[in-house]
């Protein structure tokens, strides 16, 4: 018993110096991947543009000027990795996975003016990918430390968009957020082993608005707002030493603040030019002087370039303060965060790049590729952390 105390404590201890959570052991922290391979080729600074289904996400009120039919589903594939040391102290670890990032289509609608479209979808826009592996020297030998953590926020979507004058649309979607996270703690050494293992399963609504006004055929402005979101969440536990599983006697709610972007695109037959400025407000409901209690910004831009007929280029990159934790846990029960040690040495940057192929006249498959890293620092604990993922998306249009 004294020796599973003395691991629960060191577990414990090197987790609030090494993990970049804000809040509880077992959260996992939310990031933002974006929706679709094209979007994740320009970097996902889309605000402003007009083109497939992705618009029900990064602006529904772009969906007035989409006068086609398309149906498409995409696959995702992320790679997570992460060095840390503090010169004593180092280990690297990744993992990868692959999992349906989206489903749906879009629909015209026949008005006897302008236009106006409605879309219906799943798409998974948030995931909670993330590890730590740590080996250190105690007196007992060397002693491995591992975190990982995995899961998703899957929206299930419906958007309308209309154009309510001449080169002005205006729309909105809600989604069902339906999601879930997993995290595996512990330590192992060369006699002992210990890992907790937590499960959250997370419901909620989303509610999201926006404007696109085409100055002329090549000049294009959007804007979107994202409302707060809010889900609740409950979990479980799962002991290994004692083989048993506890349930979470301390649900709670998830929240998000309010957040927007505006963007410009410039469409030329030879060249599109895509560029978005982001801001998401302070959470209300955060702790003072926590990430979640700033104003953050960020911004970027995409280029297309069509070669041919049947092949489009594509590229992008964007810079944002990053935002270790983009939703805000709340308990009934208040619990002890400890944020003020923790530090941001390198900011959020996106580098992507893509390719859509033309297969036939109604036939498309888009792929598209990013990276995304990011440092941070906690104590005296360095962190690197770097996102790879690749998105392939096929669509049909009638």
């Amino acid at each position: 018993m004294t020796l599973r105390i003395h691991y629960k404590q060191l577990i414990a201890a090197l987790f609030l110096i090494v993990l970049t959570s804000t809040s509880s052991a077992q959260d996992v922290r939310f990031q933002h991947i974006g929706f679709g391979a094209r979007s994740s080729a320009l970097a996902n600074n889309c605000v402003a543009l007009s083109s497939d289904q992705s618009v029900m996400y990064y602006n529904p009120g772009a969906m007035g000027f989409i006068p086609i039919r398309e149906f498409s589903f995409g696959v995702n594939g992320l790679t997570t990795a992460s060095s840390a040391s503090d010169g004593a102290t180092s280990g690297t670890a990744s993992f990868s996975r692959v999992h349906l990032s989206q489903l749906g289509g879009i629909w015209a609608l026949p008005v006897s003016q302008g236009g106006a479209s409605c879309a219906f979808g799943f798409n998974s826009p948030y995931t909670a990918d993330e590890t730590t592996d740590l080996t250190m020297n105690i007196k007992s030998g060397s002693t491995n430390i591992f975190n990982k953590a995995f899961g998703q926020l899957n929206y299930f979507t419906g958007a309308f968009g209309i154009q309510v004058a001449p080169g002005l649309g205006v729309g909105g979607a809600v989604s069902f957020l339906i999601g879930s996270g997993y995290r595996y703690f512990g330590i192992t050494d060369s006699s002992n082993s210990w890992a907790d293992t937590y499960i959250r399963r997370y419901v909620g609504v989303g509610i999201r608005g926006g404007i696109l006004y085409k100055i002329n055929e090549i000049n294009s402005l959007g804007l979107r707002i994202v409302l707060p979101q809010t889900l609740g969440f409950s979990g479980t536990l799962t002991d290994s030493t004692r083989t048993v599983t506890l349930t979470e006697d301390d649900p709670g709610l998830l929240t998000s603040p309010l957040s927007g972007a505006f963007g410009y695109a410039l469409s030329l037959p030879f060249l599109l030019i895509s560029s978005e400025l982001r801001a998401t407000t302070p959470n209300p409901t955060a702790p003072i002087n926590s990430f979640e209690a700033s104003f953050k910004v960020g911004g970027g831009g995409g280029v297309e370039i069509p070669i041919g007929k049947s092949l489009i280029l594509r590229g992008g990159y964007s810079y944002d303060e990053y935002d270790p934790s983009p939703f805000t846990y709340e308990y009934s029960i208040p619990r002890v965060s400890d944020p003020s040690h923790l530090t941001i040495l390198k900011n959020q940057t996106t580098l992507s790049a893509g390719a859509g192929f033309i297969l036939q006249s109604n036939v498309s498959l888009d792929i598209g590729y990013s990276t995304v890293s990011y440092e941070l620092q906690k104590s005296s604990y360095s962190q690197k952390n770097t996102n790879q993922r690749v998105n392939a998306q096929f669509s049909i249009r009638y």
